[in-house]
């Protein structure tokens, strides 16, 4: 019974919900690299795609596990959520506030804390964000 819905049911049900339009977003996504938020996209996209379609491919996207998102508070643009292609290791990020890119950090800076935290307080982590604000290695540069 497993097999027939692994070979038969579950790729009629994943290109039934998987639109043309919501692969195209996550192909998106995917060569971006960086997290975008839903106007980035847009101004990518306006001959294909109104802002309601994107934002409704992301929620799907977001609900079924192949995106993830964030809040990020830009002094500049203000409070946006921002989506990345969901992977197995999650990210963290620096933003830069002169040119407003995302940079991934490699590693998690917050793994040796949170076992701490677990242990000492007995709450047990899902999930955490960091993004740390400031000015890009390029842009300090140039404003020199």
């Amino acid at each position: 019974m497993i097999r027939i819905f692994i070979d038969y049911l579950l790729p009629i049900f994943y290109f039934k919900c998987m639109t043309k339009n919501r692969e195209k977003l996550l192909m998106i996504l995917n060569a971006n690299k960086v997290p975008m938020n839903a106007s980035l996209i847009y101004e990518d996209t306006k001959d294909s795609f109104d802002l309601a379609t994107i934002y409704r491919g992301l929620n799907y996207l977001e609900t079924n596990n192949y995106v993830s998102s964030f809040v990020f508070d830009c002094k500049e643009s203000g409070v946006q959520r921002y989506f990345t292609i969901k992977e197995e290791s999650h990210k963290h990020y620096m933003h830069c506030e002169k040119c407003h890119t995302f940079t991934a950090i490699p590693l998690c800076p917050l793994k040796n804390a949170l076992s701490d935290i677990e242990e000492e307080y007995g709450f047990i982590v899902d999930e955490h964000y960091l993004t740390l604000r400031g000015i890009c290695r390029h842009c300090a540069e140039t404003t020199l």
